[in-house]
């Protein structure tokens, strides 16, 4: 298979124009490649522009989630020359400790910027959808949290209001819900 059979196939998530690439082939002035080398190194160029294009995007989306810089995968074109045809930004998918709603915050600004390319790949939408459960995870938690607090609340105040005969033996309606068995109905 040659670059540009693994370029045509990688058309979708990069918007090549091979159509357009041939009609100004001509712009390729090297005399030792043929004209389907000057194609293809032509496709090569614009795949290039496409893939840092896209990480890019990722990259001004993520700030400070990002871990580093963009990798790239290249291919030599027969120019010699390096081409990338696919990159990846590595994003800190790590929970914010005890802190449930930064944890939502930070799985919703993941989920923007695995999505924010024009043309996200099957890989930016893995990795939203595994922010999607991060948030979703942290909205259980955070939601059992409001139900406990919630809980304790209305413990107190049946002690303040109720009179003390009735709290030795404590009522006979005592809510005890298993709060992870409610939550897992809904998420």
């Amino acid at each position: 298979m040659s670059v540009i059979d693994k370029i045509s196939g990688l058309r979708q998530f990069h918007s090549v124009d091979l159509a357009k690439m041939k009609q100004s082939h001509s712009s390729l002035d090297k005399k030792d490649l043929n004209v389907n080398e000057k194609l293809e190194v032509m496709a090569l160029k614009q795949m290039d522009r496409s893939v840092r294009r896209h990480e890019q995007t990722h990259m001004r989306t993520a700030q400070n989630l990002s871990v580093g810089t963009p990798t790239f995968e290249y291919a030599i074109g027969p120019d010699g020359k390096k081409y990338a045809i696919g990159g990846e930004v590595n994003v800190n998918f790590s929970i914010v400790d005890e802190d449930p709603r930064a944890t939502v915050e930070k799985a919703l600004r993941i989920q923007r910027t695995a999505l924010a390319p024009s043309d996200p790949s099957p890989k930016d939408f893995q990795s939203a959808n595994e922010a999607r459960i991060m948030e979703n995870k942290a909205r259980r938690k955070l939601a059992r949290e409001e139900l406990k607090e919630l809980d304790d609340n209305t413990d107190e105040n049946i002690s303040k209001t109720m009179p003390k005969d009735l709290l030795i033996n404590k009522l006979p309606y005592q809510f005890e819900a298993d709060l992870d068995s409610i939550l897992d109905l809904f998420g």
